[in-house]
This record gives structure tokens, sequence and C-alpha cells, in this order.
């Protein structure tokens, strides 16, 4: 609910692009909403704050090492991405559950993570807190990232969604 603290959400801060050579962090909330994240590098940041149940926040932060601050973020729903996994002809079905990774298709940033299990050949999915737009969706399949699958958000969302898991990567452009 409004304003509530969220056990269980995933952060990841990463430098901007050209503001350092060090890689970022994550941490996940603790049963009273917070977690603690360090950094060794001053610069400018993304925090990505993502939930399954209650959608994600973006924000770009400049941070000095050695100074504590604190950020209260704002989980948004966005727009409802459901649908099914499949896998294609001939792909086995895995043992484990797959990791499906969601990153906007105009930069790296990362914006939600979700684990499948497949029955058969599919295996249902949802995403929360993306606003509408162009998406790259990446699965790890027993320790092997699949060709990532582009994904198109309308503005009222979808639930009819459909990856296919298991094609050969397309051919580069000559």
């Amino acid at each position: 609910e409004a304003g509530e603290r969220v056990a269980g959400a995933q952060l990841m801060l990463w430098p901007l692009e050209g503001e350092g050579t060090l890689g970022g962090c994550n941490a996940q909330t603790d049963q009273e909403g917070a977690a603690h994240l360090m950094i060794a590098q001053e610069g400018k940041y993304r925090l990505t704050a993502s939930h399954p149940e209650f959608g994600m926040s973006a924000h770009e932060l400049e941070l000095t090492p050695g100074h504590a601050g604190r950020l209260d973020v704002r989980l948004e729903r966005g727009v409802p991405c459901a649908g099914l996994a499949r896998l294609a002809a001939g792909t086995s079905r895995p043992a484990d559950p797959v990791v499906l990774t969601i990153r906007r298709e105009d930069g790296n940033v990362y914006f939600a993570q979700t684990q499948v299990s497949f029955e058969a050949d599919e295996a249902p999915f949802s995403f929360v807190g993306l606003s509408p737009g162009r998406y790259l969706v990446s699965a790890l399949i027993a320790d092997r990232w699949e060709p990532e699958i582009v994904l198109e958000v309308q503005q009222w969302g979808s639930t009819t969604l459909e990856l296919v898991l298991g094609l050969p990567a397309p051919e580069p452009p000559r």
C-alpha cells in the first residue's frame, strides 16, 4: 500500500556511462524495508529498485564515498505486463527455474527480473513497474544466456505477451 515499507525489493546501483571504472553493487531490502549500499568511487549512479508485486523505480544520484545518505524510494506499478514464456520446438524443458531479466531497448538500464518454472513447454510470467516502450528480455537457462527478445509494452499494458525461448540468435545485419 502507499507509503508502506517493502521487504524483499531488489536494489541495483550502477555508475552512469563514463562515470567510473568500478562496477555497481546490489542489495535486497530487509523485513523493515531498508537496505544499505556501499560504494568505493564517487560519481553519478543509477539506482533501480524492483519488486515482483509492487513495481519498480529508477533514480539518478550523485554519490561521495564515506558520506552516508538516505533515499526513500517509491515503487510504481506501471502498466500490467504478463503472458507466457514458451519453449521453441526441440528445446528441452529446464529442470531449474529460468531467470528472465528485462531492460529498456535504448540502454543497459536494468528494470526487473523474475523467475519462471516450466510445466510442459510453457510458463506464466509477469513484470510490474514498466512504463510503455520497447524492452529487451534475456533468459538465463541452465547457466546459458539465450538471445535477447524484443518486447513492446503498450500504454494500456498487456496480459497476452508471448516469449519464445530456445530460438537461434538472429543473423547480424550486413
